[in-house]
């Protein structure tokens, strides 16, 4: 265990040293991309394509995010969260990715309670774990959070109804950059879980 967690903590700070080499130039490309799109005219054919291309960079940012994420982040102090609301929230804000890979979100019950944690992890965290349910679902399928509570256990779910992991991917789920997507899409680097296990042990 202790073997696997130095391993864990190193991949971590080698990806966040990554991240932070990419992101200034990252940021002068969306800068030089503003400035381009300023010199064109409003039914100029080439904003289409800056369109595409925006919505690349848009792709590598949040690659970027999610690779910081690896690297156990700074303490945040715990706050107080009305737990119907951030779901309401997180639900919405996912639901036009939903909505773009033909899968419905919505929300099941939910303990009118208040909990004290950090709020963007519990946030990115949800948001990982949402869009991961939301892209093994496929077309036609269903995704739904919601909560329980049990023994004075506050219980979150994420629950889908897509085919699961293969046998040999159960055991490495949580490895930085284990994948079972077959096509690049952006956020696909197998970071999502990683960066969900850094921000739960960290609060």
């Amino acid at each position: 265990r202790s073997e696997a967690m130095e391993k864990f903590a190193a991949t971590g700070r080698i990806a966040a040293r990554i991240a932070h080499e990419f992101n200034n130039p990252l940021a002068g490309i969306r800068n030089a991309l503003a400035l381009v799109r300023m010199d064109l005219a409003p039914d100029s054919p080439g904003l289409r394509y800056l369109a595409m291309v925006d919505g690349e960079i848009d792709r590598l940012a949040a690659i970027i995010r999610q690779m910081y994420g690896l690297y156990k982040p700074d303490t945040v102090a715990p706050s107080p969260i009305a737990l119907p609301k951030l779901l309401e929230d997180c639900v919405f804000l996912m639901r036009p990715v939903a909505e773009a890979l033909g899968v419905r979100l919505a929300m099941g019950a939910v303990p009118a309670r208040t909990v004290h944690l950090p709020e963007p992890f519990l946030r990115e965290i949800l948001y990982n774990l949402l869009r991961n349910a939301i892209e093994a679902s496929g077309t036609g399928g269903e995704v739904i959070l919601h909560a329980s509570e049990q023994d004075g256990y506050l219980s979150l779910l994420v629950d889908d109804r897509g085919r699961g992991l293969p046998p040999d991917g159960q055991a490495r789920v949580f490895e930085p950059f284990f994948t079972t997507k077959e096509t690049f899409q952006g956020a696909g680097l197998g970071l999502g879980l990683s960066v969900c296990r850094s921000l739960a042990e960290s609060m």
